[in-house]
Parts: C-alpha cells; sequence; structure tokens
C-alpha cells in the first residue's frame, strides 16, 4: 500500500522520516501534490506491504504497524503529521487529520 504524509513544518517532515527510518521504513520528502493542500508545502510518500523489506538499508518494517491487509492509519501518526493519505486507484483517500 502506498501512503502519503503531509505536515504543519518542514522541520516536522525531516523528524517523520528519521523516526520512520529507525524503524526501517523509508520516506522520500517530496512537494505535496496539487490536489492535496499543506501547510509546508512538503509531503512523505511510503509503501509498505506486509512482510516485505521496506527500506533502502535492509531492515525490515515495524511489525507494529502492518500485520495483514491495509496498515492502520493510527501506527502512523505523530505530532508532526498534519494529514494521512492511502494512495488508491481513484487517487488520495484520507486517513487521518490531525486538528
Amino acid at each position: 500500500m502506498n501512503y502519503i504524509a503531509t505536515f504543519f513544518t518542514h522541520s516536522g517532515a525531516i523528524k517523520y522520516k528519521k523516526q520512520f527510518a529507525n524503524n526501517g521504513i523509508h520516506v522520500e520528502l517530496r512537494p505535496v501534490p496539487r490536489e492535496l493542500s499543506s501547510s509546508c508545502g512538503v509531503a512523505g510518500v511510503f509503501c509498505l506491504d506486509p512482510g516485505r523489506d521496506q527500506s533502502k538499508e535492509g531492515k525490515p518494517a515495524s511489525p507494529e504497524a502492518c500485520t495483514s491487509g491495509p496498515c492502520k492509519a493510527e501506527s502512523f501518526v505523530t505530532e508532526e503529521l498534519e494529514k494521512l493519505y492511502i494512495i488508491g486507484p481513484n487517487g488520495y483517500e484520507l486517513l487521518f487529520e490531525n486538528e
């Protein structure tokens, strides 16, 4: 499953990426797509597939995040996160919004 996260600040995006890297999940930071709105303009894109290596460093993905099927949105919520979307065949589906 592919996910995209938006952030309140640039520093929050960098923290999020580092936190995920520590758990073996690679997050690519890139500009927020036009269809989505973000406070800082930076998005983190990551792919999670249960049972597969998700990182560029060869570490396994966190087993707490995924058990089977789509991952639980709560597993990826931090205070830095503004919104979390799943990227599906019909576009972006909002999973979580931090207010």
